[in-house]
């Protein structure tokens, strides 16, 4: 597989016209056989969904497949690993479990379209989705990552970067309804100490069970291909080390619809998430008592990783409602992460 194309320019949406012209001489690079009136012909589909990026499906005439172009969000990369996602991308594309990535530019890159319709939550709770997403992250976690120093030798994202997130988070909002609502929520809360807290009891009571993560297996970065009948991640900004627990309760979180009030229990009841789980362990072999014992120390775990996930996206949040353009309650959504950490973490021990 030919490694991507880079380009040291720097992409910007701002002016259409500009940006026109810049993709076109993107794709050029890719497809230098183009003609001048097929890549001229180019369409540009508005931006996708997303609470970051500005993503765009690029088709040209001459060309079979329809391209991906995403331009990163501002100030991501603060707190994301730019260059170890492009080499994670690049690492999983040649064992098909995620998108080729064909040019890389400054800001951003263009890579391959996935096929397939995105899920929704009532798609994924159906137990036939359930399966096959559950034997798919299986598969992307027994990769033996002991083989592959650039991933083996990284500290697990959930440790590493709850502090990291928390850094970026701004001293002071210049919105001052923003500022209100921050104050009058984590005025009254540490939200330094809970990092050290939770971060204690992973080290302490969680098992350093490690794999290549997705680390956000929210669930519009599922697609069912119908023609295959397979399942395909896309959106892989966050992969990173990480437990492989850390990965199944950030599926479980990211299950339900992005909202300030989102209820994480509404698409995997308690019940829901230990069957998912046990479909999960099932390609690791496990049955009978073995696999039931398995089953009570996972669903011990996992209320503990649900909590630093929780916590890990408030941090995000809480960059988000100070950078992001989106028209979104990122203030709003950090306070309900947060309010979610606390019940979780107040009742670990139950």
């Amino acid at each position: 597989m030919e490694d991507p194309i880079v380009v040291n320019i720097e992409l910007s949406d701002d002016d259409p016209e500009t940006f026109q012209a810049n993709v076109i001489s993107l794709i050029k690079e890719i497809h230098k056989d183009l003609s001048d009136s097929e890549t001229n012909s180019i369409q540009l589909e508005k931006p996708t969904r997303g609470l970051m990026n500005r993503t765009y499906c690029l088709k040209v005439n001459g060309v079979s497949k329809k391209m991906v172009l995403r331009i990163n969000g501002k100030n991501t990369e603060e707190y994301m690993d730019r260059d170890f996602e492009y080499f994670a991308l690049c690492f999983l594309s040649k064992i098909s479990l995620a998108p080729k990535v064909l040019l890389k530019f400054k800001n951003g890159m263009i890579s391959e379209f996935c096929s397939g319709k995105e899920l929704t939550p009532e798609k994924i709770a159906n137990y036939s989705m359930s399966k096959k997403i559950a034997v798919h992250l299986a598969y992307l976690h027994k990769i033996d990552i002991e083989k592959v120093p650039e991933i083996a030798e990284r500290e697990p994202f959930i440790l590493k970067n709850m502090k990291r997130y928390y850094n970026t988070t701004p001293k002071k909002y210049s919105r001052k309804e923003i500022q209100e609502q921050f104050d009058s929520y984590f005025g009254t809360k540490n939200i330094e100490k809970n990092i050290s807290e939770i971060s204690s009891v992973i080290e302490k009571d969680c098992r350093p069970m490690f794999a290549l993560g997705h680390n956000d297996l929210v669930v519009g970065n599922f697609l069912h291909d119908e023609v295959e009948d397979k399942i395909q991640l896309i959106d892989f900004e966050f992969a990173e080390k990480n437990f492989k627990q850390s990965d199944i309760a950030n599926f479980f979180l990211g299950s339900v619809v992005t909202s300030p009030n989102a209820d994480y229990y509404r698409t995997f009841s308690p019940e829901g998430r230990r069957n998912f789980v046990k479909m999960y362990l099932e390609e690791y072999k496990f049955s009978g008592e073995e696999l039931e014992k398995e089953l009570d120390i996972w669903m011990k775990e996992l209320p503990i990783f649900e909590a630093a996930g929780h916590l890990i996206w408030c941090f995000w949040a809480l960059f988000q409602a100070e950078h992001s353009p989106r028209a979104f309650d990122f203030i709003g959504y950090a306070i309900h992460k947060h309010m979610a950490f606390e019940s979780l973490f107040e009742n670990k021990d139950n």
